[in-house]
């Protein structure tokens, strides 16, 4: 069986979306989460920090660091290379006394982000990333509930000195800085075209979305790296995810039903190319392809999927149901001569002799790899139908109409 290697990435647009990223959308938001600028007195967290902005909290809170802390604090907070800076705030989040100052320095990884991200810098996201996410998640699950502890005892407090006013609260955000920074591993590393790194983080960024497009961009990954149980894996997870997606149904049921037809395992072959004529309907144009290229590549996808189908239902001797597919074959692609030598042969074997040396004829004048097999059966029920001789067989060539 001919299969022509025909296939183009239907949807560009979605991958970028993959791990939930476009600006930093990959952080949920709470009310508890909002930067809050630390205490801009004698001995508070830096004054006017660059990357947070909590309010200023009331004088009924007392520090939970003193001078000499908050000065090894600060060393690091304002250091402009990023390289010191991420080393000192993963130290002080790890190894740090105050925990208002280890919230900062967590509030601190999401503005690295935003800046390499706005200066372009995929690389520098996926070193930043890659050193905070050594931080044991549970470290940072551990820092939120402290904080959250706190901000309910400011609360109480808040109660007993000034009737519904709100106190200041220490941001929430270590296991969703965690998430964020997987989505940014994950996203600088496809932009990288590290195809290594993207289905490492890829795949643990899955694991807390199970987003639909990262299951897709895992499966296409995994195929462009040959890893044939990885691509299988994953194409069969985004499928599920994905059934109200055509354009993902599509790709990757063209990219199913060449495998499994290559391996020569056709019942999973033919599934995965009814699911894909099903679904080529429903499916747009991606913005890359030219209007002649979409066509080239529905025709000719569309003509292998058939043609698969007939191949199986002919060796099941099923003839009239294979030649309606080898004729939809023909549809699709008019020069696939191998198609008109099927049908041939079907309507040999339907005891129509007439119908079969005219299909054998049309093969021959196409001139294609069949064209010797074509012209050899066509002699032969010429032969059979004449007493052994060729004498007027040119009536057949004559009387065969060819498309």
């Amino acid at each position: 069986m001919k299969i022509l290697n025909k296939r183009f990435m239907l949807i560009m647009g979605i991958l970028l979306l993959g791990f939930g990223l476009t600006g930093i959308s990959a952080q949920k938001k709470d009310k508890s989460s909002k930067s809050k600028e630390p205490p801009s007195e004698t001995k508070p967290a830096p004054r006017k920090p660059r990357y947070v902005q909590p309010q200023p909290q009331p004088d009924e809170y007392e520090d939970d660091y003193d001078d000499a802390e908050y000065e090894r604090f600060k060393k690091f907070y304002e250091e402009r290379d990023t390289a010191k800076k991420v080393a000192g705030l993963i130290d002080y989040i790890q190894n740090g006394k105050s925990l208002t100052l280890k919230t900062y320095a967590i509030g601190a990884f999401s503005q690295i982000y935003q800046d390499n991200l706005k200066a372009g810098n995929p690389g520098v996201i996926v070193e930043v990333a890659e050193k905070f996410l050594k931080i044991p998640r549970n470290t940072l699950q551990t820092l939120d509930k402290e904080a959250e502890k706190v901000n309910k005892e400011r609360e109480k407090q808040a109660e007993k000195i000034k009737e519904g006013e709100k106190p200041a609260q220490l941001a929430i955000s270590g296991d969703r800085t965690f998430s964020m920074l997987v989505a940014a591993a994950a996203d600088a590393s496809y932009k990288l075209n590290d195809k290594l790194k993207t289905v490492e983080w890829g795949e643990k960024y899955f694991a807390e979305t199970h987003k639909p497009e990262t299951a897709y961009i895992l499966a296409t990954t995994y195929r462009e790296l040959k890893n044939e149980p990885k691509f299988l894996e994953w194409s069969k997870k985004s499928l599920e995810l994905s059934r109200d997606n055509p354009n993902i149904v599509t790709d990757l049921s063209v990219d199913l039903f060449r495998y499994f037809a290559e391996k020569k395992e056709n019942p999973e072959a033919i599934k995965y190319a009814d699911r894909f004529i099903k679904s080529l309907p429903h499916t747009k144009k991606p913005a890359a392809l030219t209007d002649e290229k979409w066509e080239i590549y529905k025709n000719a996808n569309l003509a292998d999927a058939y043609f698969l189908k007939a191949e199986e239902v002919f060796a099941q001797k099923k003839y009239k149901e294979a030649i309606t597919s080898y004729e939809h074959v023909l549809k699709y692609d008019k020069t696939r001569d191998s198609a008109l030598l099927r049908i041939g042969f079907c309507y040999w074997h339907l005891q129509n002799g007439e119908k079969a040396m005219e299909f054998f004829a049309c093969g021959e004048k196409m001139k294609g790899p069949t064209e010797s097999t074509c012209r050899s059966e066509l002699v032969k029920i010429y032969k059979s139908l004449h007493n052994g001789t060729t004498v007027g067989i040119e009536k057949v060539y004559n009387r065969a109409h060819c498309k």
